[in-house]
């Protein structure tokens, strides 16, 4: 259920989430907490008000509102692959700030062209799915004005730990001293920061049906069957439970770079 690395489907990544957008905000909770989080990290190092942002894979807007709560732009571009997104996530800019000037790029933020003048690149939960980022992060700083802002979230090596071990399915996710290593080859200035969220369920269906709602499942040959699922349910019970609870692991990685 979850995809590999270098075997990612985009277009069923797409149907996925455009599947969720009707309950993302409602059950969402561990991408609104991420996005918070990445919120005040660029506000806390860099609380000048910029005139142009670029915000990937936007979603239904937890970053881009988390934001806009803390400073203030001139011209606010928006990208996802669900154009249905960008349409909910341009309604709420209208209501926080109806002086904002909105500008809706559609597609794959891997293949699209980045605004030529935007000081901020930011993107919550989104680059764990791409084919290329390495190629990607030099785009973005050739991009940037000198002092212009990287700020994204990816993921850990830990991350969703469980459904891996029990499936063997989930992405290749960079080590942080990797994924620094590859960053300050583009940016003067890179802070990483790591953090481990354990989210809890009543049952192991419920950690299947949480991620399947929230999108967070993509292409792989992992077949579910009646066997495969009571096993997965049996095994998962056995070694992730806490006091009656089932545990599971999101390991996020946090960047903001200074080009």
């Amino acid at each position: 259920m979850l995809p590999t690395g270098g075997n990612i489907d985009k277009e069923l990544v797409k149907k996925r989430f455009q599947r969720s957008l009707p309950y993302y905000d409602r059950i969402a909770e561990i991408q609104r907490m991420i996005a918070k989080n990445l919120s005040d990290k660029f506000a806390e190092a860099y609380s000048v008000c910029h005139g142009n942002i670029f915000e990937i894979g936007c979603g239904t807007g937890f970053l881009t509102t988390e934001i806009l709560k803390k400073q203030s732009f001139k011209n606010f571009f928006i990208n996802d692959l669900v154009p249905e997104a960008m349409d909910i996530v341009s309604e709420k800019i209208r209501r926080l700030d109806s002086g904002i000037n909105v500008k809706c790029v559609n597609g794959d933020a891997e293949n699209i062209d980045i605004p030529e003048d935007i000081d901020s690149l930011l993107a919550a939960s989104v680059v764990q799915w791409f084919d290329d980022f390495v190629e990607f992060s030099a785009r973005v700083s050739k991009v940037l004005p000198n002092d212009g802002i990287f700020a994204f979230n990816t993921f850990g090596t830990n991350n969703l730990c469980q459904i891996k071990e029990l499936t063997g399915m989930g992405l290749n996710y960079f080590e942080a001293d990797e994924l620094n290593e590859i960053l300050k080859r583009n940016f003067r200035n890179v802070e990483l920061s790591e953090d481990i969220i354990s989210q809890t369920f009543d049952a192991p269906f419920d950690v299947l049906r949480h991620l399947q709602r929230t999108g967070v499942t993509a292409t792989g040959d992992f077949k579910w069957t009646k066997s495969r699922l009571e096993k997965f349910e049996r095994e998962y019970s056995r070694n992730y439970s806490v006091n009656g609870k089932i545990e599971l692991t999101w390991h996020v990685i946090y960047a903001i770079c200074k080009k």
